[in-house]
């Protein structure tokens, strides 16, 4: 019976962080998507159409923003060049 309590117990721990977790999803996204024009911005090697074209690819695409947000520095220059590759 102790065995049994505890397990849901754990399981009831799991769920609860799992849930606060897709609950923060759309406003990380949403967050993202409100200061990636700005991040994008600091690549001056990219024209303004360039910033422009990989703000509107990596935005509307939420598995891309994330990845973006997620890749670390020193990638990002060569993430946005994929993108604008790309077209998509």
């Amino acid at each position: 019976v102790d065995a049994e309590a505890a397990n849901a117990g754990a399981l009831n721990a799991i769920q609860t962080a799992y849930s606060k977790e897709l609950d923060q999803a759309p406003r990380k996204t949403t967050k993202r998507r409100e200061i990636l024009f700005n991040v994008l911005q600091k690549y001056t090697e990219f024209t303004h159409d360039e910033i422009v074209k990989a703000a509107l690819i990596i935005g509307q695409n939420e598995a891309k923003l994330n990845l973006f947000f997620t890749t670390p520095e020193e990638f990002r220059s060569q993430f946005i060049r994929e993108v604008l590759l790309s077209g998509k």
